[in-house]
Order: C-alpha cells, then structure tokens, then sequence
C-alpha cells in the first residue's frame, strides 16, 4: 500500500492539475485494488486470530476501584486494531466512488466478523464466571464491554461516512448492531 501512496502522490502533485486530467478519475487506484482487497483480507485474518486473541487473553475483566470507566482493556485493544485498518483505508482517499464503497463493504465484513466472534468469547467467560467469587463482577464489566463495543461501533460507523455509506456496508454495520443488541440482552 506504500506504493500505491506514492502513485497517488506523484498523480496529486504532477498530474491532476493538467488540463486533459483535470475532470476525470484517476485510473492508478484500480491497479491496486487487488492488492488492497488482499491487504483487508489479511487485516481480518491478524485481528481476528492474533489481536483477538491475545486482548482477551492479558484481559482481566476488572476495574479498577474508583475508576469512571467500566469497561476492559480489550475493548480498547480490539478497537485500535479496527482504527487502525480504517486509517490505511482512509489514507488512501481513493477517487473511485464504487471502488471505495468495495473497499468500505469488505471493512464491514471484518468488523462484523471481529465484533460477533469478542462477544462469543467474552460471553463465554461471562458464562465460565458466573457463581464463583469475583464473578459478578467480572460479569458486569462484561456487560459493560458489550455496551462499549456498541458504542465504538456507532463511532467507526460515523467515521466512515454514517449515513452516507454504501448500503452494503450500511447494512452489514447494523446487523452487526443488532446482533450485539440481542446478545447483551440475552
């Protein structure tokens, strides 16, 4: 994706102002597309199976006395990673409406695969964490989790564009939503 930052800087500062460039897209961005596509393919693969995990994994699911925050680390842990991956999207500005939309739906896809599988896991200790001592605790961070997850949720959703976004990656968002609705309430 380094290269592919360098093209779109050399066409911004070289070519875009010339006059038979001046009204058209650029057509750099759709030699990197399948380069792209693998990079959010990877991306879905290194939070779901490596950040995921080791989030959960040095998670407590404690807070600390006194602490206005109710929620774990791994919810910011797994929200850096989501950041992250929508930064180097983002950073690339692509010019082609339908090609960003792809690059958005494709996102979506890791999101929801990210979220609903950290709200598997973190039920399952929710679950393992029930009648024993400190559970109740470590049961309403849980929760709490869920709830910031959400919240975090709504945030990327308005960073990417809200409203505006592709109806596929809209909806694939608010299923997402719903999806951890449903599960804190069950």
């Amino acid at each position: 994706m380094g290269f592919q930052m360098t093209v779109k800087f050399v066409y911004d500062k070289k070519i875009a102002h010339l006059q038979e460039y001046e009204n058209s897209l650029p057509d750099y961005p759709k030699w990197f597309e399948p380069f792209v596509m693998k990079h959010l393919q990877e991306s879905d693969s290194k939070i779901k199976n490596m950040f995921l995990i080791k989030s959960l994994d040095k998670d407590t699911f404690t807070v600390q006395p006194n602490q206005t925050i109710k929620h774990s680390s791994s919810v910011i842990d797994i929200f850096s990673s989501l950041r992250a991956t929508y930064d180097s999207l983002d950073k690339m500005k692509c010019p082609i409406p339908a090609l960003r939309d792809k690059y958005h739906n494709r996102f979506c896809e890791t999101i929801d695969v990210v979220l609903i599988e950290y709200t598997k896991r973190i039920i399952d200790v929710f679950k393992k964490n029930l009648g024993t001592s400190g559970g109740l605790g470590t049961s309403c961070v849980i929760l709490c989790n869920i709830h910031r997850v959400r919240e975090e949720l709504e945030s990327i959703f308005k960073t990417m564009g809200g409203e505006l976004l592709d109806i596929t990656a809209k909806q694939t968002l608010e299923g997402t939503q719903k999806r951890l609705k449903d599960a804190r309430n069950n």
